[in-house]
């Protein structure tokens, strides 16, 4: 199975991106990540020794500044770059967490006719996902209010994909410090003073 990931420009997009490319290598999948030049995913793809692929994508916030205009060429120039890396290495399916650097990618995709999915991972989606849901062969949410604004989506609430390394920290505390309703218990009221908390007025 050849699995290609892609999400990111920050950290909510790139680690559960990272999670799902653990578990697919655990499985004994081929995976690479697809990404943006100025994102975390590259050096985070390099801590994990994961195969890495940069596009000169950045955010599009509007097309009514020169920024804007320099990001949308910049965008169509990455789309043409996924879509050449995709081509020569077809995957079997993509994996999307959403952000600018995974827009090109799944534009790319959608251009080839490869299947993908996504994750959502915000109460109220993002532009990426708002817009490739639609022909997604899945978008995974974490909150039971996001489905209501992903219409004409096949929505599954999966949860967030969260690192291994957190979940053994968090069984390990779980094993060896209090219980979890330990926590709220009621703090223990003061012994009473003898001491009246009022003065006297003077005189």
């Amino acid at each position: 199975m050849r699995l290609v990931v892609t999400g990111g420009g920050t950290g909510g997009h790139v680690y559960p991106a990272l999670e799902v490319a653990r578990a697919a290598r655990a499985r004994g999948w081929s995976v690479r990540y697809l990404g943006s030049e100025r994102g975390q995913e590259g050096p985070a793809c390099l801590r994990e020794r994961l195969p890495f692929e940069a596009f000169p994508s950045e955010p599009l916030v509007s097309l009514r500044t020169p920024r804007g205009w320099r990001a949308a060429a910049r965008l169509l120039r990455a789309v043409g770059m996924a879509r050449r890396s995709l081509r020569c290495d077809p995957p079997d399916f993509v994996f999307a967490t959403g952000g600018y650097s995974a827009a090109p990618v799944l534009r790319a995709a959608m251009a080839l006719r490869l299947p993908f999915g996504l994750h959502e991972q915000n109460a109220v989606p993002g532009r990426t996902i708002a817009m490739a849901g639609p022909k997604a062969a899945f978008v995974g949410t974490v909150f039971r209010a996001t489905e209501a604004r992903l219409p004409g989506c096949r929505v599954v609430r999966t949860g967030m994909p969260v690192r291994g390394a957190l979940r053994e920290a968090a069984a390990r505390g779980a094993a060896s410090g209090p219980t979890a309703s330990s926590w709220w218990e009621a703090p223990k009221a003061p012994p009473p003073s003898t001491r009246s908390p009022w003065r006297p007025a003077r005189a």
